[in-house]
């Protein structure tokens, strides 16, 4: 048994995000379904981009890589960043933009709702790539940590002479 208590945050909130997102690719799909302007039917796989399930793959083998870490975790404040940083860039940021979008679709005029839409989808094209690479590199951190951690304890144990400690009895 490991003496350190285990530390699953970081599983649950990924395993959150990657459930959350699938659900909202879901219901666009279904949403795109009922558009009477498509005669035809649609499959998933036309209207869902290939990065997308690339992100959702990349995600859970992140939280299966918590999974496995969850005992030997030494700073947890990087999963905490990982996971807020991702957090916020799949799905807070989004669903901000998702509402300010609808509202602002019932009170500005079609000029200035046209002008609000382009600028705020350039700007969270960058928001996303930056809170997603940031948070990947906390990811990366919390691994060399973890593997470095490994590496210095081999070698702390490693002696240049094989017969040192029968040495010592003469």
């Amino acid at each position: 048994m490991r003496s350190q208590k285990k530390y699953l945050f970081g599983f649950w909130v990924l395993i959150f995000i990657v459930l959350l997102r699938s659900l909202s690719l879901v219901i666009l799909w279904y949403n795109l379904q009922g558009l009477s302007a498509l005669n035809t039917t649609t499959s998933f796989w036309q209207i869902i981009s290939p990065i997308e399930i690339v992100h959702l793959i990349i995600l859970t083998i992140e939280a299966f890589a918590y999974w496995f870490l969850r005992f030997d975790i030494k700073n947890k404040r990087w999963v905490r960043l990982h996971v807020w940083l991702l957090l916020l860039a799949i799905v807070i940021i989004p669903a901000v933009i998702t509402g300010i979008v609808f509202y602002g679709s019932h009170y500005l005029g079609l000029q200035d709702y046209t002008l609000l839409k382009i600028r705020l989808s350039i700007t969270e094209f960058y928001r996303y790539w930056i809170l997603i690479i940031a948070g990947h590199g906390f990811f990366i951190l919390t691994l060399s940590k973890y593997f470095g951690a490994k590496k210095e304890i081999i070698q702390t144990h490693s002696s240049t002479e094989i017969l040192d400690e029968f040495a010592a009895e003469e």
